[in-house]
């Protein structure tokens, strides 16, 4: 997750990794147009719902007609999709590829399971998936936003086809079709799916996907009437960390804080992070504060590190040169509102 994949980490879909750069409606101006660049904001989010849901031919980039999916269908791959899903970015764009990207979808509430993962306070990107209202119709959408250097993204996009055959679930986007942005799940088994994306017909990106924890979906209810076509995402808690530490920084340092569900051990690959969110604390300080937004409630271990040789982001664990607090503490985190916790920063690996 370096400055160089910034686009990638926002959006697997990608936007152009220039920072501060803005985006355009038009699918046919950019072949590095984002899932998400239907909007760019630094207010209010927007949602891109309009458009022809596409029915074949120029929209369609494999040359087969869309088929019609039905509430099964979009029942059977929520129910794929729970869990922690682990894997590296193979991308074709200007932003390169990344090592890793862990995206936690668990249900956010009755009718959408939600994951999100973080760079830092102003980059972040969120999947969502739910049964929406759409020119009264309803059909299952794959929602995709976040924050890039700050800006509100999101864009819908729609299942358009479910192959039994070859365990697959495709989606395009609501304005454009498939022809613009197409994204594709591909199941290997139970444990294992890639996520294949074509922009303008072009091939974007890959994460193939292997589910590392299992999640409780019984929140999920295909009882609720579907989500309006302009929903928001849903309400979520989150929590606020202040590490501190004894001596003064001598120059900028990275400051992570890393939550998971299961005890980290003392090894890469001991346990799988759910989330993870970085700031720099500058020279100086001896302390830093990171607020990490739309978290599933419940309970996390915690474990904090000052990244002083600077290669968390390549493995997640600290190594030799890194700065620890007390492994594995709790934070349990509320349902509802901000869930407050600080945690010192006291061992030097």
């Amino acid at each position: 997750m370096t400055m160089r994949s910034l686009g990638l980490i926002l959006l697997p879909l990608l936007v152009s990794p220039t920072l501060g750069s803005c985006t355009t409606d038009d699918p046919s101006e950019s072949s590095d147009a984002a899932l998400d660049d239907d909007t760019s904001t630094s207010g209010e989010e927007q949602d891109s719902t309009g458009g022809q849901h596409p029915t074949g031919g120029e929209h369609d980039s494999t040359g087969t007609d869309p088929t019609e999916t039905s509430p099964e269908d979009a029942t059977a791959l929520l129910e794929r999709l729970g869990g922690l899903w682990v894997a590296p970015v193979t991308s074709w764009t200007s932003a390169g590829s990344f090592p890793t990207m862990n995206m936690d979808m668990r249900p956010a509430d009755e009718r959408v399971l939600f994951s999100r993962v973080d760079l830092d306070a102003r980059n972040a990107l969120r999947f969502a998936f739910s049964v929406e209202t759409h020119d009264a119709e309803s059909v299952l959408v794959f929602r995709n936003g976040g924050l890039f250097q700050g800006l509100e993204r999101d864009t819908r996009t729609r299942l358009v086809e479910h192959d039994p055959d070859t365990d697959t679930w495709r989606f395009c986007a609501m304005t454009g079709g498939c022809m613009y942005v197409e994204a594709t799940f591909a199941f290997d088994g139970a444990d294992a799916f890639t996520l294949q994306v074509r922009v303008l017909g072009m091939d974007h990106m890959r994460w193939s996907a292997t589910r590392r924890e299992e999640r409780d979906l019984s929140m999920l209810d295909d009882a609720h009437e579907p989500n309006a076509s302009d929903a928001p995402f849903p309400a979520m808690p989150s929590a606020r960390v202040r590490l501190t530490w004894s001596e003064a920084l001598t120059e900028d340092t990275e400051a992570w804080v890393i939550l998971s569900t299961t005890d980290c051990g003392f090894a890469p690959g001991s346990c799988t992070p759910s989330r993870f969110m970085r700031t720099t604390a500058p020279a100086g300080a001896t302390q830093a504060e990171l607020v990490l937004e739309q978290l599933h409630a419940g309970a996390y271990k915690v474990n904090t590190v000052l990244d002083h040789n600077g290669n968390l982001h390549t493995t997640l664990f600290p190594d030799a040169g890194d700065s620890v607090s007390l492994p594995n503490q709790s934070l349990q985190v509320a349902p509802t509102g901000e869930t407050a916790a600080t945690f010192t920063i006291a061992i030097d690996l």
